[in-house]
């Protein structure tokens, strides 16, 4: 068996190694963005045919250590390449480094193609010729420190690129990612879809294929092992009818929406273009205006990043996203993904899970939303930044604290007996106030006593 390394995004490397398992690969190990495997050149044909999740399959020729740059050399021309590379075939060289004898990547692949050239002109007499654009035979140097490995790229160009998208739109999703995105949120392939704002359609195109079990590449016309000396085009045609005999007829209701016109009929010449136009419902709406008629699904956001698609309050944008969700899809499974640097609970969101993934040189958050309380619904009033309060909770205390109201009618004067008499209804009616305490004086003048007792006079006796 020989040896090969998937390479993926970060994030995606343990549903990766799931993946090679069902495909048939061995000694399955996980790296730092790839996972290695051991398998046969048959199990290396499934890989970059089916594969979901992977972007390249390396084929390993060689690795060693290094003391010095010019090690690069020796090691590199002790390789078999006229065994390798055939005559009258292109092959290019892709470097990743990182080592202290490197300044310069361009320096490394230089010192590799000339120990490639030399070997193959003193065994055949003639120079390969190079073609960077697109080579029969792409070789892979990667250097970390002063371990070195060379590899073949059994896959050629990226395997993010399915063949379908004939509209890429604004900013689109990577396939790759798009595929992934599913698989980290749970889906069964058998609960219903919503992909708001959908763009291009990647997301929705790729979970039909996952759920009609299509293989990722059905649409690609080459890879680069096709151009290999010990390439089986009979295995290769079998292992491509065993896939499209796989596939079957079951999807759920897979529904996306757009509130650009032009996006929308780009979806749809996308999904026309995979074989998944009768399967998809794409429509033009907007989603501040638009109520799903499905009682249970799950949903997956990619709302603009502020980076292609230009937004000109993003937490207010995203605040308006979370009070639409908790008014018309609470009781969904709810899924975001967005730029890493945008606060989500400032904006009034509430977490359950996050993962940390990679759109492209984009690092992001996937995050599982909750809307059990309502204190996520902050309403219009909004104010970025300030911590909101449940509403219930706030009134609750209010009410503890409230002073009762005062009665808005005037209280009702009865009649009080004075001295044997009773007072007129025009006093009882209205009474007058007092000008020093303002308060109604129930007793008029006639019927007050003096402040003062009266002298009493002297009696005629005296």
């Amino acid at each position: 068996m020989d040896q090969y390394i998937a390479k993926t995004f970060t994030g995606l490397e343990e549903f990766l190694a799931k993946e090679l398992e069902s495909l048939g690969a061995h000694d399955i190990q996980i790296q730092k963005r790839g996972v290695a495997f051991r398998g046969t050149p048959r199990i290396m044909y499934r890989v970059n045919l089916e594969s979901r999740l992977a972007l390249k399959v390396l084929a390993e020729l060689s690795s060693f250590t290094i003391s010095e740059a010019q090690d690069v050399y020796t090691h590199t021309k002790n390789i078999q390449w006229e065994k390798i590379i055939p005559p009258e075939k292109t092959f290019a060289i892709e470097t990743d480094v990182f080592s202290a004898f490197f300044d310069n990547t361009m320096y490394a692949a230089l010192i590799c193609k000339d120990a490639i050239v030399d070997r193959i002109r003193e065994i055949r007499g003639e120079r390969p010729s190079v073609d960077k654009k697109k080579p029969d035979i792409d070789i892979t140097l990667h250097i970390r420190d002063t371990d070195v490995v060379i590899s073949l790229n059994s896959s050629g160009e990226s395997l993010h690129i399915r063949g379908y998208k004939k509209y890429p739109g604004i900013a689109p999703l990577s396939e790759v990612l798009a595929a992934g995105l599913l698989q980290l949120a749970g889906w069964d392939k058998t609960t219903p879809l919503l992909n708001p704002m959908c763009g291009s359609g990647s997301l929705m195109i790729e979970a039909n294929r996952y759920a009609r079990n299509i293989p990722s590449q059905i649409n690609r016309k080459s890879f680069s092992f096709q151009n290999w000396p010990d390439y089986d085009e009979e295995r290769w045609d079998l292992i491509m009818k065993g896939a499209k005999m796989r596939v079957n007829r079951n999807s759920p209701e897979i529904i996306g929406f757009d509130y650009n016109r032009e996006v929308v009929q780009g979806a749809k010449k996308n999904a026309l273009k995979a074989g998944s136009f009768r399967s998809l419902q794409i429509y033009d709406h907007d989603f501040f205006k638009y109520e799903p008629p499905l009682e249970k699904a799950l949903v997956i956001m990619n709302p603009p990043y502020n980076v292609r698609l230009k937004i000109e309050d993003q937490l207010r944008f995203y605040n308006q996203i979370n009070n639409m969700l908790f008014r018309h899809y609470k009781n969904y499974d709810n899924w975001l993904i967005c730029p890493i640097d945008i606060n989500l609970k400032k904006a009034g969101f509430r977490i359950d899970q996050k993962m940390t993934v990679y759109n492209g040189p984009i690092k992001c958050q996937f995050v599982k939303l909750s809307f059990a309380s309502k204190r996520n619904e902050t309403g219009p009033n909004f104010q970025p930044g300030k911590k909101q309060k449940d509403s219930d909770q706030s009134q609750r205390k209010s009410s503890q604290f409230r002073r009762p109201n005062k009665p808005t009618s005037k209280p009702e004067y009865k009649p009080m007996k004075k001295y044997g008499k009773s007072r007129s209804p025009k006093d009882t009616d209205h009474p007058k106030k007092d000008k020093n305490s303002g308060r109604p004086n129930r007793f008029p003048r006639s019927t007050r006593t003096s402040k003062r007792p009266p002298k009493s006079r002297p009696s005629r006796e005296d």
